[in-house]
């Protein structure tokens, strides 16, 4: 620690070319594990080196070594939170530890910030952290930060092509989740074609214009007839009108659909 040139000659003189160039220096205070609480420490000189120093009686003075606190340098980490948020846990950062020393040996207390909760910054203070009382061996140095309060992100826009459509070919429309079910298109009636030309031969009874009408006659005086709205034969109920070629294909189209024969000419 010590150089051997830290020293002055307080009293007396040196004659001639005469010249001390140097001293050896010691102190309790010189090893790094001095402590504060210590000082001052007595720097202890002897065994002076030069030139005609024999010629001389040589006495040493002491001198004071102060061991001074070390810098313990606090540093806030930055936060932030979303609006309408709890505040972060406010922790920071230490540097200049000496030895074995922790933070948690040697600081009390918790930082704040500034009050406030709209959108905006917050310096973060040194609040009531400190060193504790029993810890000399240091200085506190703090550097504050910021919390910044953020707005929440807006909720993203959704958009739907006009050409989705659900599995029915029915065009749709998707909001938050719900499905509205625009103008449904009139499904389509399926045709049955049915061919009368099948060569077909039976003897089944002519049907009647009850049964192709498929109403049974109402009590009273109406007729199956005029319920069906088919004019009776000329001459009298007794004498059946000729079926219409429609009926034909009608009765016959009926027939073939159970499984019956049918004569076409005949229309059953």
């Amino acid at each position: 620690m010590f150089d051997g040139d830290e020293f002055m000659i307080s009293d007396g003189e040196l004659f001639f070319s005469d010249n001390i160039t140097g001293i050896n220096l010691t102190s309790d205070g010189a090893v790094d594990t001095a402590t504060v609480a210590g000082s001052d420490y007595a720097i202890v000189g002897s065994a002076a080196a030069g030139s005609g120093l024999g010629n001389y009686t040589i006495s040493y003075v002491d001198g004071d070594l102060t061991v001074t606190p070390a810098e313990l340098l606090v540093s806030a980490d930055p936060q932030s939170k979303l609006f309408g948020d709890v505040d972060p846990e406010l922790t920071f950062q230490v540097s200049g530890l000496k030895f074995s020393d922790t933070q948690e040996e040697l600081l009390d207390g918790e930082l704040d910030r500034d009050p406030g909760e709209d959108v905006g910054d917050y310096d973060i203070n040194q609040g009531t952290l400190d060193l504790d009382d029993e810890t000399p061996n240091y200085f506190l140095s703090f550097i504050p930060n910021i919390l910044a309060i953020f707005a929440p992100a807006p909720e993203p826009e959704i958009v739907v092509p006009l050409d989705v459509i659900d599995p029915l070919g029915r065009p749709i429309i998707s909001v938050a989740n719900q499905s509205i079910v625009l103008d449904e298109p009139f499904e389509e009636i399926e045709t049955l074609e049915l061919d009368t030309d099948v060569g077909i031969a039976a003897t089944t009874p002519t049907t009647s214009p009850e049964a192709l009408a498929g109403i049974a006659p109402a009590a009273g005086d109406t007729s199956a007839e005029d319920v069906a709205g088919i004019e009776p034969a000329a001459g009298g109920d007794a004498e059946e009108e000729e079926p219409s070629d429609f009926e034909k294909d009608m009765a016959c189209g009926n027939s073939f659909l159970d499984n019956k024969p049918c004569n076409v000419d005949e229309g059953a």
